[in-house]
């Protein structure tokens, strides 16, 4: 092994040493010395002091030793005695220095050049230390340890040697020493246990900086590895070893390399900057990369192969020219907390990689992705930070089985945030996706994955899709957030066998796209504000949309193009720009139990679409219900068409479609061009029919069935339910078989009138007499709200209009309660109730007018009671100031009799709202740099306020019983507010409210609220009750008018709200002055005030 020549040697003498390295002041000036057991510690060989002993070992120093042609210029064997070899300098020989089974040796401040094998050769030996020694151009080792323990060798340098340091089958410590320049290594481990190597300089070497082999329990701590022209670190066969905190710097080859059949290595908190690889492992388990930092490599900062169990933690890769971290053919990886940025290629790329896991990982600025998993299995992505990374955030590429969940992904410049092609099996999951350069999530090849909760907010709507796949059949996508995209969703090109479920989409150009594809599950998602469509499906066959809601799209709710044997079924559309659902050249489709409402059309079908059927749908508020355009042989069965603008039916150039048992109530209920369809069953049907109702199948009668037309002038003479007269359409279309049922009346209470202290004269109006040929009215009234337990005599009314009855057994000075009451053969109708005060004595009257005064002296009380006191003491004839009853009924009777009251409604109480948002926000409010959440900004929450009070309380509690509750503009006392009861009834809206209604309707908009502004970055969550915006509690800032009973009105609907709604009410009690001029002369835009 030891091949280097004496020639050779003098030749790197002469290239490499300094002139003056072996001068006139190294002349020898002793012969080699050779002693063999503690007798030869003598004079004759070198030994200048001592005794041998621990405090005064033998000296051997000051010598110049040319041991050209010996075995060593210092031989020392088989001694337990103490010694130390002194400033010796040695050049020639075979050893510079030899120690063979010697104990307690030191040798230090010497120079030893130019030996053909080891400068330092120590063989069986223990406790020796070597020191502050230069050893260079050597032909083996410049020191080299066999069978040894106890080797101390520090401070040394070693230069131009094969191997700078070399210990076989020893126990040393290597520290402080300079090893550099060395043919070879600049330390090899050779079948070493329980080395330590700390604190060295070792570089340009060679080969590698330090090379261990099948060793045991090493320690590398804290060196400097650099220029060394192979690795910083080769491992091979070596086990328990720890590489800590060293620094690795333009090394040829790795930093650390580990070879094969390597266990239990940890390689942490070291620094690498310009190597080939940071780290590299082959053919290794249990190896631990941990808190490293590298930077610039050539090839992979971390570079894995064909291992198992290992862990990559917290490590920082910079700026490779290749992967930050890469592994191939791996089992059981941890890859978590690292760092890698700015890589050429990959932050992380993984292939054949099996049950491992990469989980928060920051992985920013890579050249293409953040993530790639190729030809792998049961691995989990999840947890990572990916930004700004070229091609993808997370790729899967013929990857199985895996997860890719919890990861936040932003700005990918060119490519998806994530990819998956040729991969089956996978759970995508919880992601969140923004702002990416092509789609959120794009598959490919990949059939059998599910993508589920992940949030995907591309930013683009004119550009990519949400989730787009192609060749991805049995996808299971489903509670997924997706806005801001061309498309949410985009699925095409035998991607069949798919569900879509659960999802919210929104804000993006068409909500779902489904092109040629058989056998789709569209349901419970929920598309909202997207600019075209909210689901288009085109070329497709075996398709069901299920209990969706769709809204707001700017097109269709829903289109079909060449879609059959397709199930639409249970959704809700509402407020879609075009239409709810059109289809166009397409067959076999089955339209049920729909909703859909506030649109152009309900039902659009056109271009050839037939042989469907349309049932149970609720069609209404639209400009128009059906809307066919050459279309034919369709059936419309059993929807209820109602209140829309236009007319419930258009047809255009269509034959063959049929109509019956169809609920038809708009301004105009068919408007037909060129048309002629069948408006009454196909056959007979056996139903049951109680008045209001047909129940099919039944057993009470049997017959052809038209529909029920809203304008239909006919009667039911037999009670069938069917009308005996035609309906007549044009002279081409007609329903012979009308249905012709009867519901409840309609009745109004109106205001009683000609009230004196025992009478009164109560008045209502029939609106609607349910289609009866009679109806029964009378009034109850009572004393209370809750005991309308008196009777007027009834009444038979045979058409609509109003009634009266009087009454004459009323107590003076007493409040009484009615409502009107009407009942025909279906049932019985109630009325709103009012009520009425009689007056004390005698009845309300009319004063007379004139004479003129000839001097009206007009002054201001100080206060109600001041007014109404000095009026009563005759001081003012006339105190013109609203008084509420319940202040009158405080008064004492000599006051009262003093007094004319007239009574008249002459005020009302409201509560105004301020509605005021940013106009880039439908819920924020941003005053001074700071910003707000406005709840009242929402229209549910506005509205449901309407429901959370008991107007009937208010009257009784703060009016003493002297006033009605008001839900409109109208008051009650207008004679016009009869004609807004329909509206109010509509609604819902009662004197008692409806509590629970309204907690339900503004936890449904806070909810919305919530997921529209997490999309924005803010918080708004709920916790023990209480909503909290940004953290700190939503408040509302409630101005309450103190000078009379709107305080306690005002004080009343703060605790409601508060104990209801869950936000907390800032009680803002002032007067008129500050009240007035804060509200109504201020700007709502400051937000000083919410109500």
């Amino acid at each position: 092994m030891r091949r280097a020549t004496l020639f050779l040697v003098v030749i790197l003498l002469c290239s490499i040493l300094p002139l003056n390295a072996i001068s006139a002041a190294t002349e020898p000036n002793h012969g080699p010395i050779e002693i063999i057991g503690d007798t030869g510690f003598t004079p004759e060989n070198g030994v200048v002091g001592g005794s041998g002993t621990p405090e005064d070992p033998y000296i051997i120093a000051n010598w110049v030793i040319n041991a050209t042609g010996a075995w060593a210029g210092i031989s020392i064997r088989n001694t337990r005695a103490h010694f130390i070899i002194r400033n010796v300098t040695i050049y020639g020989g075979t050893e510079g220095i030899w120690l063979e089974n010697v104990s307690n040796a030191v040798i230090e401040a010497s120079r030893i050049y130019s030996t053909e094998w080891d400068g330092v050769g120590i063989s069986a030996s223990s406790e020796v230390t070597v020191q502050n020694t230069i050893i260079q151009d050597i032909g083996g080792s410049g020191i080299h340890g066999w069978d040894s323990t106890g080797l101390i060798l520090e401070h040394n340098e070693v230069t131009n040697t094969e191997k700078g340091i070399t210990l076989e089958r020893s126990k040393a410590v290597v520290r402080y020493n300079n090893l550099t320049s060395n043919r070879e290594t600049g330390s090899t481990i050779w079948e070493a246990d329980g080395v330590e190597i700390y604190n060295n300089t070792i570089s340009s070497n060679g080969w590698v900086g330090i090379f261990l082999y099948h060793s045991i329990n090493i320690v590398v701590e804290n060196n400097t590895l650099s220029n060394n022209q192979g690795d910083g670190i080769f491992l091979e066969s070596t086990n328990k070893t720890r590489i800590l905190e060293n620094m690795f710097s333009e090394n040829q080859g790795a930093g650390v390399s580990i070879g094969g059949n390597l266990q239990n290595v940890i390689i942490g908190d070291n620094t690498f900057s310009s190597n080939r690889n940071g780290v590299t492992v082959d053919s290794s388990e249990n190896i631990s990369v941990t808190n490293n930092r590298i930077e610039n490599s050539i090839y992979p900062g971390i570079e894995i192969h064909n291992s198992q169990e290992i862990i990559i933690r917290g490590n920082i890769v910079l700026n490779t020219n290749h992967t930050g971290i890469h592994l191939w053919n791996v089992t059981k990886v941890i890859i978590q907390n690292n760092t890698a940025s700015g890589n050429k290629y990959e932050g992380i790329w993984a292939q054949y990689s099996y049950n491992s896991t990469i989980s928060n990982n920051n992985l920013q600025n890579n050249e293409y992705s953040g993530v790639t998993l190729v030809d792998s299995e049961n691995s989990v992505i999840s947890g990572n930070f990916l930004k700004n990374n070229k091609y993808s955030g997370v790729s899967l590429e013929s990857t199985n089985s895996s997860s890719v969940i919890n990861n936040t992904i932003l700005n990918i410049t060119e490519g998806p945030g994530i990819y998956i092609w040729n991969s089956t099996g996978n759970i995508i999951s919880n992601n969140y996706i923004q702002e990416t350069g092509r789609h959120g999530i794009k598959l490919q090849y990949s059939p059998s994955n599910m993508i589920t909760g992940n949030l995907v907010d591309h930013g683009d709507v004119s550009t990519a899709q949400g989730i787009d796949a192609h060749n991805s059949p049995y996808l299971q996508i489903s509670e997924n957030t997706i806005t801001n995209a061309n498309n949410g969703i985009y699925l095409f090109l035998n991607s069949h066998n798919s569900n879509i479920t659960k999802n919210n989409i929104f804000n993006n150009g068409a909500g779902i796209v489904i092109e040629g594809l058989i056998n789709i599950t569209i349901s419970e998602n929920r598309i909202s504000n997207n600019s075209r469509q909210g689901i288009v499906i085109s070329n497709s066959n075996k398709i069901r949309l299920t209990n969706n809601f769709i809204e707001r799209s700017g097109y269709n709710g829903v289109e079909f193009y060449t879609v059959t044997n397709a199930t639409v079924i249970g959704n809700q559309f509402i407020y879609n720009n075009h239409g709810a659902f059109q289809a166009d050249n397409s067959r076999n489709l089955r339209i049920s139990d729909n909703q859909m409402e506030e649109t152009n059309a309900g039902v659009v079908f056109r271009y050839n679409t037939q042989d469907s059927l349309v049932e149970n749908n609720f069609i209404a508020n639209n400009e128009k219900g059906f809307w066919i355009w050459e279309a034919n042989n369709n059936t419309f069965v059993n929807n209820t068409v109602i209140d829309n603008g236009w007319t419930g039916i258009f047809m255009y150039n269509s034959t063959g479609n049929v109509f019956y048992l169809n609920h038809f109530e708009n301004h105009q209920n068919v408007v037909l061009e060129n048309s002629i369809a069948q408006w009454y069953s196909p056959e007979p049907i056996s139903y049951d029919y109680n008045g209001t109702d047909f129940i099919v199948p039944g057993s009470q009668f049997t017959n052809y069935v038209g529909n029920y037309w809203s304008d239909y002038m006919g009667k039911d003479t037999n009670g069938d339910g069917i009308g005996e007269e035609p309906y007549y359409i044009d002279p081409n279309n007609y329903d012979p078989y009308p249905i012709s049922y009867m519901i409840k009346p309609v009745v109004l209470t109106d205001i009683a009138r000609e009230i004196t202290n025992t009478s009164a004269v109560f008045r209502g109006t029939l609106l609607d007499t349910g289609g009866s040929t009679s109806v029964e009215v009378w009034f109850e009234y009572g004393l209370s709200i809750d005991n309308l337990t008196q009777k007027t005599s009834h009444q038979v009314l045979l058409t609509e209009g109003p009634f009266e009855i009087g009454v004459f057994d009323l107590m003076p000075n007493t409040t009484y309660y009615f409502r009107a009451v009407a009942r025909n053969e279906i049932g019985t109708a109630y009325g709103r109730i009012l009520s009425f005060t009689t007056p004390l004595t005698g009845h309300y009257t009319i004063l007379q007018k004139g004479p003129a005064s000839d001097l009206i002296r007009i002054t201001l009380a100080d206060s109600e009671d001041d007014g109404i006191i000095k009026t009563a003491e005759g001081n003012l004839d006339i105190f013109l100031w609203s008084v509420s009853g319940n202040i009158i009924q405080s008064l004492s009777n000599e006051t009262i009799t003093n007094l004319k009251l007239v009574k008249t409604t002459s005020g009302y109480n409201d509560i105004e709202i301020n509605s005021v948002h940013d106009d880039n926000s439908p819920y924020l409010v941003t005053v001074d740099n700071k910003t707000y959440f406005n709840p009242f900004a929402i229209r549910e929450i506005r509205y449901a306020l309407n429901f959370l009070l008991n107007r009937q309380y208010f009257v009784q509690e703060y009016l003493g019983g002297h006033g009605q509750p008001m839900f409109g503009g109208i008051r009650p006392s207008s004679g016009a507010s009869i004609y807004f009861e329909p509206v109010y009834n509509a609604l819902g809206l009662t004197p008692e409210g409806n509590q629970n209604k309204a907690l339900i309707m503004i936890e449904e908009a806070m909810q919305k609220a919530s997921q529209d502004l997490a999309v924005q970055e803010y918080t708004l969550e709920k916790i023990n009750g209480t909503w909290y915006f940004e953290d700190e509690p939503v408040t509302i800032k409630g101005v309450i008018r103190i000078e009379d009973h709107r305080k306690e009105i005002g004080l009343y609907v703060a605790d409601l709200i508060e104990k209801f709604w869950g936000f907390k009410v800032e009680r803002l009690l002032w007067d008129r002055r500050k009240a007035s001029s804060t509200v109504y002369a201020g700007d709502p835009k400051n937000f000083q005030w919410s109500m």
